[in-house]
């Protein structure tokens, strides 16, 4: 089984990583993520609707720790579209950049509930599945009932 080809909006071996393969974290961290990602990315556009240049550079900033956390590469990007738009000359709209944006997180959050956030069991076959293939050792906590030999 090879789950890693199933992510598409993040990196979950560079996140696990992070974790130390523990699927809880995996799942605590993705649910306080995907909670508040929303009330950011809506912070952002409207920022970006309102032509709050400022607001803008500090809100993807705040967001830019987050998506990378989750190695979340292509809102990464986004973010990267944003900050060079903020970067360019005056009065650039950067409503359209904040769109793609705000689409690209919300794909990530659907990717991450998917997998992760609704079901305790998926996020430990998750995150066993994901150590075995790259030869990394399980916690004992992360392993579900009835799956150790």
């Amino acid at each position: 089984m090879n789950v890693v080809h199933d992510f598409v909006h993040c990196d979950p071996i560079g996140f696990l990583r992070l974790v130390d393969f523990d699927g809880e974290a995996l799942a605590d961290l993705s649910g306080m993520f995907v909670a508040g990602a929303g009330e950011q990315v809506e912070a952002i556009r409207h920022a970006a609707n309102t032509g709050n240049a400022t607001a803008v550079r500090d809100l993807t900033h705040a967001l830019k720790g987050s998506l990378a956390i989750f190695h979340a590469v292509p809102a990464l990007a986004r973010v990267d579209d944003l900050e060079r738009a903020l970067r360019g000359p005056p009065g650039v709209s950067f409503a359209p950049l904040a769109a793609r944006l705000a689409d690209e997180v919300d794909a990530l959050c659907a990717e991450l509930s998917h997998w992760v956030v609704q079901d305790a069991r998926a996020q430990s076959v998750l995150a066993c599945a994901l150590a075995a293939e790259v030869g990394a050792p399980v916690p004992s906590s992360t392993v579900p009932d009835g799956a150790a030999g």
